[in-house]
């Protein structure tokens, strides 16, 4: 993409891509998300560090050719605030590199570019924090319907056990969000490495493949060298 218990953030993060919208069934009873079961007694500090995401669902469908390689999700502590540095290619194969900043206390989430904190609720499905977890995002809803919803399988590695591949599914089904898509692994891109950050940027559109230069010097955004950043 805050966290105690779950995680208000996207996208992750903006995080993430591929699905009929009819396929997202998420108005149904069945699916109220606020009696989504979380993890207990979630660990911030814990989940910090670099996650890949091994498989997704997005509420809106791709365009052809824009499907994201090489994801990733970098989460750190930086001064009272969670910091997620997102790290992708998009479908022309360049390089995107954006920034979240996220409040714990507020589960606001902050995007240093734009400027803007909306609300966001991140739920923690499962994790045992060294090798899997399973995200569920809420970008548009009330407090038990929610209409544009994001779900990250991501792992410590680029691999994940046939085991829990199957339990993701499963958690996937039951939140009434099918089918998952699977992320690709091509080249990683180099972590803190100039490319391009897009301004109100969205995962699986036509305008992420415009390689188009950003004025990065920005002070409030740390993450990358101040300067024109080109692919």
């Amino acid at each position: 993409m805050d966290r105690p218990d779950f995680i208000s953030l996207f996208c992750l993060l903006c995080l993430f891509t591929g699905l009929q919208s009819s396929s997202v069934q998420l108005t149904e009873a069945s699916c109220d998300y606020s009696t989504f079961k979380r993890v207990d007694n979630f660990n911030i500090s814990k989940f910090l560090g670099v996650w890949h995401e091994i498989k997704y669902v997005l509420s809106f469908t791709e365009e052809p050719g824009t499907e994201w390689t090489d994801f990733e999700l970098h989460f750190k502590e930086d001064g009272g605030h969670i910091t997620d540095n997102i790290i992708a290619r998009n479908g022309s194969g360049i390089c995107i590199y954006h920034q979240d900043k996220i409040q714990p206390k507020s589960f606001g989430w902050t995007q240093p570019i734009e400027g803007q904190s909306v609300d966001r609720d991140w739920i923690v499905f499962d994790t045992d924090y060294t090798s899997y977890a399973f995200l569920y995002g809420c970008w548009t809803g009330n407090t038990t319907t929610c209409v544009d919803g994001r779900i990250w399988i991501i792992s410590r590695t680029q691999k994940m056990s046939q085991e829990r591949l199957d339990q993701a599914q499963a958690m996937a089904e039951a939140v009434c969000m099918t089918p998952l898509k699977t992320t690709k692994f091509v080249k990683s891109c180099p972590a803190g490495k100039f490319g391009i950050i897009s301004v109100g940027y969205q995962r699986g559109h036509e305008a992420e493949k415009l390689p188009l230069p950003y004025n990065c010097e920005y002070n409030a955004h740390p993450f990358l060298p101040p300067g024109n950043v080109m692919s």
